[in-house]
């Protein structure tokens, strides 16, 4: 009996002693940001090489056993998916990348496909990799379980339950009328369920009203399909109250005028129609590439047109065929092309867009042009990181001598603000450190501020071993050029300053991806991954003022390449 309770008393003191550790390790990672901006230059004591997961990125991160070929925890869906029948099912899991898997269903199998890149799983220095499948759910007319989903690998060693799949019935479909209640909701393909929103589809308005026609939901996730056949997060939307508008509303809704107004920045569709009824803008000049051995990418695109479709819409407003149009404007001609769809020719590209209802009920649809100058621009600048909404440091990657990577970040984009508002750029700095900004509110402070650009600095890890490199992404075809021209100036950088023409693999590219902070389409949008903070090499250079203000500067250089050069 003493022995017993002799070994509980280890345990528990053991246990102590860690929460102490890790409580002395918080305060002095939130203690060091007060002394972050008298960093010059940082002698490298100890080696702290964390994993390159961060929750920032909008990713689950795991740590695996390397012995488990198949990551169980990592199945997705992982305990539900409520859909309607005809669905395409998205499942996903990290397995290793040489092996080779199935997903079993309904007595059908689906062969999963690896999505991770060689080039992407060696700078995060992991084995595991993403796997996809699409499995295909029936219609039926009734409600109804379908049982679980498993995985299995090839050779039948190891496999994995996936969650509970319950197909929707025809009979219970619904009928409710919602209202935007977010500045704006994304769209996201209801054919299938996919969590990435579709880059060619506009975000609809604040205000907009919809008509739902079923709920779905994917483990914790809750989605509602509209009529439009698009799917909408269920936390974008709240019920409306059967008022008088409510009561008015036709089944059509009659679209009454539509103009096209021009501004410095703008050219803008101005529309009046009966109610604030949903609508989808489709620009039909971006395309995706699915390449299985290379990152994803969007093309950047030779513009043709957009579409606007008025889902309960008539159109009752004649549309002139020679309608005289400002030379000025984006737009070189406007064709109805149906009861309820307008299609929008393109003279000029355009560099972002956004819906708004004005006070007096028009629908305002708004086309950024180029920006002809840097000076007077708007920029928003977010650090990465930073204050959470608990009140507690979210310090990002943790490089050496507990220097973190939300310091860094503010470092380098205080200094790139400082040269942006030489150059006579209005500057929107984040306060990262004392305000918690949520990762969808980062990209909300560009569309409230009218930005012409969103960047969004970060340092990278995993690249404790060789690599020492810098990347950045981008989401929306319109922001490619902008992550080319930063990530062109950054490579010549890290050549020839920082290693003084010593060749070495630089630079891991400008990338699509779909980081949320850069999801959003008022303008084009960027995440700079500036170095790697757990690679000795890279963290000198980004812990010395001078080289640090080096890399400040390319990404100036980079915005201001990419203004002066606009595609």
């Amino acid at each position: 009996m003493k022995e017993k309770k002799l070994k509980r008393f280890i345990f528990l003191t053991i246990i102590l002693e860690i929460l102490i550790s890790n409580s002395f390790s918080a305060f002095f990672s939130t203690t060091i940001i007060a002394k972050a901006d008298e960093i010059n230059s940082i002698n490298i004591k100890k080696e702290n090489i964390l994993d390159d997961k961060s929750p920032e990125k909008d990713e689950s991160y795991t740590v695996f056993n390397e012995n488990e070929k198949l990551f169980k925890d990592s199945v997705v869906p992982k305990e539900i998916a409520r859909v309607e029948g005809g669905t395409e099912l998205l499942v996903e899991v990290k397995l290793h990348y040489k092996e080779k898997a199935n997903v079993f269903f309904n007595g059908k199998k689906y062969p999963l496909i690896q999505i991770d890149t060689k080039e992407f799983l060696t700078g995060r220095q992991t084995k595991y990799s993403k796997f996809r499948a699409f499995v295909h759910i029936d219609k039926s007319k009734y409600t109804k379980s379908l049982g679980k989903f498993y995985i299995e690998l090839e050779d039948k060693t190891q496999r994995a339950d996936g969650g509970e799949i319950i197909v929707i019935g025809e009979e219970d479909n619904i009928s409710e009328h919602l209202v935007v209640d977010n500045y704006s909701a994304k769209l996201y393909d209801g054919k299938n369920t996919s969590y990435v929103p579709l880059e060619y589809m506009g975000s609809i308005p604040k205000d907009t009203i919809v008509r739902a026609t079923n709920k779905v939901k994917i483990d914790k996730k809750e989605y509602y399909i509209l009529e439009s056949g698009y799917r909408v997060r269920i936390e974008d939307l709240k019920s409306i109250e059967e008022n008088d508008l409510f009561n008015s509303m036709k089944e059509k809704n009659e679209i009454k005028s539509i103009e096209i107004l021009e501004s410095e920045k703008y050219s803008t569709i101005k529309i009046k129609e009966d109610y604030k009824g949903e609508y989808d803008l489709i620009t039909s000049c971006n395309i995706y590439k699915d390449e299985r051995n290379s990152d994803f990418n969007v093309e950047v695109p030779i513009l043709n047109s957009v579409y606007i479709r008025f889902v309960s819409g008539k159109i009752n407003t004649k549309i002139r065929e020679n309608l005289k149009i400002d030379k000025d404007s984006i737009f070189k001609d406007m064709k109805k092309t149906g009861e309820n769809e307008i299609k929008l020719g393109l003279k000029e590209k355009y560099y972002g867009h956004y819906g708004f209802y004005d006070k007096d009920g028009y629908l305002n649809i708004r086309f950024r042009k180029k920006i002809m100058d840097i000076k007077n621009s708007t920029i928003v600048i977010d650090p990465g990181h930073g204050m959470n909404k608990l009140g507690f440091l979210d310090s990002g990657a943790l490089g050496f001598s507990n220097i973190n990577e939300h310091d860094l970040n503010r470092m380098i984009a205080k200094s790139v603000s400082k040269s942006l508002k030489k150059l006579g750029a209005n500057v929107i700095l984040l306060n990262t450190t004392e305000k918690a900004y949520s990762l969808q509110e980062r990209p909300k402070e560009a569309y409230i501020n009218d930005a012409d650009m969103f960047i969004s600095i970060h340092n990278n890890s995993g690249g404790g071993g060789k690599l020492n490199a810098t990347e950045d992404y981008y989401y929306t075809s319109f922001s490619k050029n902008l992550a080319l021209e930063i990530n062109k100036e950054l490579t010549k950088t890290y050549e020839n300053c920082l290693f003084n023409g010593i060749k070495g693999d630089y630079n891991r590219g400008a990338k699509w991806d779909y980081y949320t902070v850069i999801l959003e389409k008022h303008c084009p949008s960027v995440l700079i991954e500036v170095g790697y903070v757990d690679n000795k090499k890279s963290f000198e250079k980004l812990t010395n003022e001078y080289y640090r203000e080096k890399l400040s500067k390319s990404i100036v250089r980079g915005i201001e390449n990419y203004v002066k050069n606009i595609y």
